[in-house]
């Protein structure tokens, strides 16, 4: 039996890291799913057990940490704001030994003082603004330069007018000029959600990413900054359900103060 759990340890494990949660990019499936053996099945289940949006102690450990002129009896998007700015300025990349299908979970992180990979922030952030009324998903990102990059996103609408007023919300809170987001379309329906990345501090170059030529819009503090070169992605939701598709890239600017969706 040991025999055969080492075995399987090895064949998880051995996935050749290009950097601390990056690793060779596995095969996709084509439909939603709840269960399997491939990689992201695995990933998902891990990222899912992680998230504790539900658990009391992370609900008031991000109630506390909402500002008091963002506090209200309903979730808005300036307190998915406040989370991201309070995680953002606290987070501290960490190597994950244990292998990359390892998971912190949002108790494990508070634990450890905001220390981890790209997964464990993914996770952590997901579990606050998820706490507080967010709709959260997870973006498994398969790219040509690097083999995978995980990152959040919080929904921002179901129609282009309440995506407008939220994305015209992060271009004034933060003073950037563009907003960036993605569109999916279901059954005729659309539903916008917000990049929620974290500060990558340089690790990439101005190429890496799809949009904008310079590294001072790539680095620049704020949801919505510009996406990474995705590909096909692996979405993977709070509930262990995940899909792969592509994703559509947009971003808000307004020009002569006229706000507009770009796409």
């Amino acid at each position: 039996m040991a025999a055969l759990a080492m075995l399987f340890a090895v064949a998880v494990f051995t996935i050749p890291a290009v950097a601390e949660e990056y690793v060779s990019s596995p095969q996709i499936p084509s439909v939603l799913t709840e269960s399997s053996d491939t990689y992201q099945a695995k990933f998902a289940s891990a990222v899912s057990a992680g998230i504790e949006a539900d658990n009391p102690v992370i609900r008031n450990y991000a109630r506390l940490r909402v500002d008091i002129l963002n506090a209200g009896a309903d979730y808005s998007l300036a307190q998915a704001c406040d989370m991201y700015d309070y995680v953002n300025s606290r987070w501290q990349i960490i190597s994950e030994p244990r292998g990359p299908l390892h998971v912190a979970s949002a108790t494990e992180t508070i634990r450890s003082g905001m220390r981890g990979s790209g997964d464990d922030y993914s996770v952590f952030l997901s579990s606050l603004i998820g706490s507080l009324g967010g709709d959260m998903r997870i973006i498994l990102s398969i790219g040509s330069d690097y083999a995978y990059h995980v990152f959040p996103e919080v929904c921002i609408g179901s129609s282009e007018d309440e995506a407008m007023e939220n994305l015209n919300y992060i271009t004034a809170r933060y003073g950037c000029e563009k907003a960036w987001y993605t569109k999916e379309t279901t059954g005729g329906v659309s539903t916008y959600w917000l990049n929620l990345d974290w500060i990558i501090d340089g690790m990439h170059t101005a190429e890496y990413y799809r949009y904008g030529n310079n590294l001072f819009e790539v680095n620049t503090y704020h949801p919505g900054r510009p996406y990474i070169t995705t590909g096909t992605v692996t979405i993977i939701y709070p509930d262990g359900k995940w899909k792969d598709t592509t994703l559509k890239h947009g971003y808000y600017q307004k020009v002569k103060g006229v706000g507009k969706l770009y796409e």
